[in-house]
């Protein structure tokens, strides 16, 4: 999904030595994903385009078994870890069901007065197909909390950016943005599961709407 939104709001992606190297204008981060460790050749153009650009951090994410010295040589350093779930639609819809609480309301929309720049542009992008992007509100109209969720092609849907302001959790607005994302992409055709990242400290809140932990990751910052 990063890819996608880069490309539509004015930045960029590309693959080189075995990373894919994306800039997302909205946050002003250059990141590299990869399974394996980049490639030595890699590092060096990559990391002189970030600075070209402007970044304020690069960001590699790795698999968990990866190695990292090369990495840690060039400045980098551990950032919390990124924890990976996944689990079945009718797995997270009763737990929804079984947690429900939230007394504010929920909306898929792309309208969000509250958005300028870069995230407004990612709005306007926003397709019922493929991304929802969900809001939820107290009852007296703020913004309590939003998220994104973005279809692959093979079927699976993915929730990103999934965030609920301090004053509003443990109130069931998490729970009630995630219901509202997997519904309309896990309706369309077969989807086979619903994935999500998060930090550790997150890690729970996934679990406890009917999503397993199945792997972890290394994310690095310089």
């Amino acid at each position: 999904m990063a890819s996608f939104l880069a490309a539509a709001t004015g930045g960029r992606a590309f693959d080189t030595h075995g990373c894919q190297w994306v800039w997302q204008p909205s946050g002003n981060a250059w990141s590299c994903s990869s399974h394996t460790p980049p490639e030595s050749a890699g590092l060096p153009p990559g990391l002189a385009e970030g600075a070209r650009l402007g970044a304020r951090e690069v960001h590699v994410w790795l698999n968990a078994a990866a190695r990292d010295s090369e990495l840690l040589g060039l400045g980098f350093r551990d950032a919390p870890p990124v924890f990976w779930h996944a689990g079945g639609f009718d797995d997270v819809a009763a737990a929804a069901r079984s947690r429900q609480g939230w007394d504010g309301a929920v909306e898929l929309t792309r309208v969000l007065p509250e958005a300028t720049g870069p995230d407004a542009d990612e709005l306007a992008i926003v397709d019922p197909g493929q991304i929802e992007h969900a809001v939820a509100r107290t009852p007296a109209g703020e913004l309590a909390g939003r998220g994104l969720a973005y279809r692959h092609e093979g079927g699976d849907v993915s929730i990103h950016d999934l965030a609920v302001g301090p004053s509003s959790r443990r109130r069931g607005a998490g729970t009630a943005l995630l219901a509202a994302l997997a519904g309309p992409l896990g309706s369309l055709g077969s989807p086979d599961q619903l994935l999500a990242a998060s930090t550790p400290g997150a890690s729970a809140f996934f679990r406890a709407n009917g999503m397993d932990l199945v792997g972890k990751g290394r994310h690095l910052v310089q």
